[in-house]
């Protein structure tokens, strides 16, 4: 929480082996995080973002197994995310959204199978969405936008049942909009600044001012956009 605190991670900290429950978001905290604090085996509950750490996320995190919410984000971290993090099968909230990651989308990420929110926009992240994502049942919130992902949006996405929100802006994407995802009941749906191209499929459960298409100047829609009215 917001004290103000500065400088480093005190280093006795990497030692507190029982300790679970980490709430340091909203300091001016900067440095590079220990891999020793990463691979804490109690951490449970960690946010530890806006800050202004430097540095990567380590490897050592796949100790941390009995983590639920990590949220880092707004807090320079850079580097890959490592695949590591796929251990990590206890996570129901990961946001690693507005750092300077830059490697692919770890493919192992749809193993998070109790997934409810998945946060990573603005970043650099690239390569394509993984398409085994059948396993987010649970998975309510998808946000992958500016960052340099490329691809076809995969049609699986249409699929989960509770998701209701899915922001995948300002990408690379190509190909046309799956027709698989006017099944979901979206809050919020953002394809704007790709490349995509096509018929905009009919149907979408979405009010039309959470509705983002632009800047896909191929997508073409011959007919008025149909947008089902809920009851």
């Amino acid at each position: 929480m917001a004290n103000h605190f500065s400088g480093n991670l005190p280093d006795m900290l990497n030692e507190c082996y029982s300790l679970g429950y980490v709430r340091i978001e909203f300091n001016e905290l900067d440095g590079v995080v220990s891999d020793k604090f990463w691979g804490l085996p109690g951490l449970y509950f960690v946010t530890m973002n806006n800050n202004r750490f430097n540095g990567s996320v380590s490897p050592s995190i796949s100790a941390a197994t009995k983590l639920s919410t990590l949220k880092i984000s707004s807090s320079s971290f850079s580097g890959e995310l490592p695949p590591a993090i796929c251990k990590l099968t206890n996570l129901s909230s990961l946001d690693v959204s507005r750092n300077k990651f830059s490697s692919d989308l770890p493919p192992c990420i749809t193993e998070l199978k109790i997934l409810q929110r998945l946060k990573m926009e603005e970043n650099m992240f690239s390569g394509e969405i993984p398409s085994a994502m059948s396993s987010w049942t649970q998975l309510t919130e998808l946000s992958l936008s500016h960052n340099r992902i490329t691809g076809r949006i995969p049609p699986q996405l249409g699929y989960l049942p509770v998701l209701n929100y899915l922001d995948l802006s300002e990408n690379l994407l190509t190909g046309e909009i799956p027709s698989e995802l006017t099944k979901l009941r979206l809050n919020k749906f953002n394809v704007s600044d790709n490349k995509l191209y096509g018929k905009i499929p009919t149907g979408f459960d979405c009010s039309p001012f959470n509705l983002g298409l632009v800047g896909n100047p191929n997508l073409c829609n011959p007919e008025p956009l149909s947008v089902r009215q809920r009851s």
